[in-house]
């Protein structure tokens, strides 16, 4: 056997492995892709808790039970049963929730229980109309 056979049949052997380490490696794929959606979704649930903690926790408490006369709560029933049925709002939670942090509120829209402190009722977050949040914070996608 010569030189050059020995090299064409070591060419093909490391053909054949690195063809077979890319086929373990792609039947991998889908659980190695879950597991890093599921370290996404947890950085941006961490990293939202800290723009929520710097940011809403002063108004709608630590929790998001609210302030008595000055912010409704965001962690009820009311908040995810009813609250787009009252305000007419005909989109999607996350795009009324969206909208709300990006615009803020200009007057309360229950001033009967939550009159707020001042003008505007919410301020806006959104860094285009002059708040401190970039847009993938605001769709949780910092």
């Amino acid at each position: 056997m010569s030189r050059i056979d020995i090299e064409i049949i070591l060419g093909i052997f490391l053909v054949l492995l690195a063809s077979a380490i890319l086929i373990v490696y792609g039947l991998n794929e889908d659980e190695r892709m879950a597991n890093f959606e599921l370290a996404q979704q947890a950085r941006a649930i961490e990293e939202g808790a800290v723009l929520y903690d710097t940011n809403c926790r002063g108004c709608h408490g630590p929790q998001g039970e609210g302030t008595p006369g000055l912010c409704p709560p965001l962690n009820d029933r009311y908040f995810f049963d009813l609250r787009l049925s009252d305000v007419g709002w005909s989109g999607s939670m996350n795009d009324y929730i969206v909208s709300t942090v990006s615009g803020g509120r200009l007057i309360s829209t229950r001033p009967d229980q939550y009159p707020g402190n001042g003008s505007p009722a919410m301020p806006a977050w959104s860094e285009q109309i002059g708040g401190p949040l970039r847009e993938d914070q605001i769709h949780g996608r910092a």
